[in-house]
């Protein structure tokens, strides 16, 4: 069964094409994926995924001619729930570098992705995920770092 993730990306590199390149470890399967449209925020990509884990980042347009990101910025996503055919968390936002992490609805910008509270260190790039389903709001800072794993760096708010 595959699952879908939408992922908001700020596109603060200035690609004129955003191109999300998805794959996993051990596998030889990628995904190219262009935007499925764009919001406040930036682009934003519908993934498509059968795994509990995969690795992506972006670059400019369609196939391997790039120019892509630098490799400290591939980025590491894991479910943390399974719930029949759904999977949390199932949306996220994340930066083109060091840049504001923009928040998912409260207002509150913040610039080192975690509100101050040490979970990442002062402009590490990141990504933030919102969990629906939970009675206050719950947001993960994921870093970019590669091997990252779930409960290594998370902060709630």
């Amino acid at each position: 069964m595959a699952f879908q993730i939408r992922i908001h990306y700020d596109n603060a590199n200035g690609f004129a094409r955003p191109h999300l390149w998805q794959w996993a470890d051990g596998s030889t399967a990628t995904a190219d994926v262009a935007p499925a449209g764009h919001d406040g925020f930036g682009a934003v990509f519908d993934v498509q995924t059968v795994r509990s884990e995969f690795r992506f980042k972006f670059k400019d347009g369609p196939g391997t001619g790039g120019p892509w990101e630098g490799d400290r910025l591939d980025r590491f996503y894991s479910w943390l729930s399974i719930d029949g055919s759904t999977i949390s968390p199932d949306e996220i936002w994340t930066t083109a570098g060091d840049g504001v992490l923009g928040d998912s609805g409260d207002g509150e910008g913040r610039s080192d992705g975690g509100g101050g509270d040490g979970a990442v260190s002062e402009g590490s790039p990141c990504v933030s995920a919102t969990f629906s389903g939970v009675v206050s709001p719950l947001r993960m800072v994921i870093s970019r770092v590669k091997g990252w794993r779930p409960g290594d760096r998370t902060s709630t708010r």
